[in-house]
């Protein structure tokens, strides 16, 4: 076994936490780059209309860039400096970014269900319970000085000993939220009788949910288990870093969708075609919802038939006369 609280093993596990902070830091970086052509359009008013949602799509996203910020400061020490007030910033951002970008998941299941109080009411109570939780546990945040390694590192952060704290439980309930997210967005969306149902939920960003699900359940995991803090928090970096960057994208996915000018819901558009030879008249009615596969259903009317045969049944019966 292992000894998790020696110090050379202290020693190597916060060595590899910085290393993959920087990772986790580029990884948003590079993501937050290569969008950010978008927050510009959005700016000035050509890609979306500014409203509640994309105020949150903004604080989720900045929030979170300006908690990495701090952390990779708090992780590159080079002269001394106040760690505890570092680390509360770093993980208040960081918390703050989380929490935005669930509200992103809150409020794609709510216009879903038509903001119907019986679905939106209960979805909120993780959704507090998770902000409670993150307030909770900033407080219970501490920090020391290591030395040897330029860096502040977080300290009982998760648990003391046996004596677990709110960081402990939160990447469950962000979990669970997440998890609740896309059972109600997989109903909604199927409900509304759509084909090709694994190809359609991808379009719809339900992958987006599961990726943070998952992400936030292999943290909370890591939490639990009986390691030291620096090998205990960096699954719960990564799954911040993954849930601002697939909440934000279902988001931007929505906006550019809106922008194109596909509305939400179903549409519809009859075309019919008549044949005066044959009789038979074929109505078309093309259901197109954005970005999903078309469903095509065709209506074949044969009445034309029998009127044809009773007009020419009228004719024989005035000849014989």
């Amino acid at each position: 076994m292992v000894d998790w609280q020696d110090p050379t093993t202290l020693f190597l596990s916060s060595r590899a936490f910085v290393v993959m902070f920087h990772m986790f830091f580029g990884i948003y970086l590079l993501e937050f780059i290569q969008s950010l052509g978008f927050d510009v359009d959005c700016i000035f008013g050509r890609r979306h209309r500014w409203g509640v949602s994309t105020t949150i799509y903004f604080l989720a996203r900045y929030t979170a860039l300006a908690g990495l910020a701090v952390g990779i400061r708090a992780v590159n020490v080079l002269q001394e400096i106040d760690c505890q007030t570092w680390m509360y910033a770093a993980y208040s951002l960081a918390y703050a970014g989380i929490a935005f970008s669930l509200a992103l998941l809150y409020i794609r299941v709510a216009e879903l269900a038509a903001w119907k109080l019986r679905v939106v009411g209960p979805l909120a109570l993780p959704y507090c319970a998770y902000c409670a939780l993150a307030v909770t546990g900033v407080i219970h945040v501490g920090a020391v000085a290591v030395p040897e390694l330029l860096m502040c590192g977080p300290v009982l952060s998760t648990h003391s000993g046996r004596q677990h704290n709110a960081n402990t439980y939160l990447p469950f309930v962000a979990a669970a939220f997440a998890l609740a997210c896309m059972g109600l967005m997989a109903f909604y969306l199927h409900y509304r009788g759509r084909r090709f149902v694994v190809s359609y939920l991808v379009y719809r960003g339900v992958h987006y949910v599961a990726f943070i699900a998952l992400a936030n359940l292999v943290a909370g995991i890591f939490v639990l288990a009986p390691l030291n803090d620096a090998a205990s928090q960096a699954p719960s970096v990564l799954a911040g870093v993954f849930t601002v960057i697939c909440a934000t994208r279902l988001q931007r996915d929505i906006f550019i969708d809106m922008s194109d000018g596909a509305e939400e819901g179903l549409t519809s558009q009859p075309i019919a075609f008549r044949g005066t030879d044959s009789g038979i008249e074929l109505r078309v009615t093309i259901h197109v919802e954005q970005h999903a596969a078309r469903d095509i259903s065709f209506d074949v009317v044969r009445g034309t038939d029998q009127e044809q045969k009773s007009k020419e049944e009228k004719e024989d019966v005035k000849e014989e006369l």
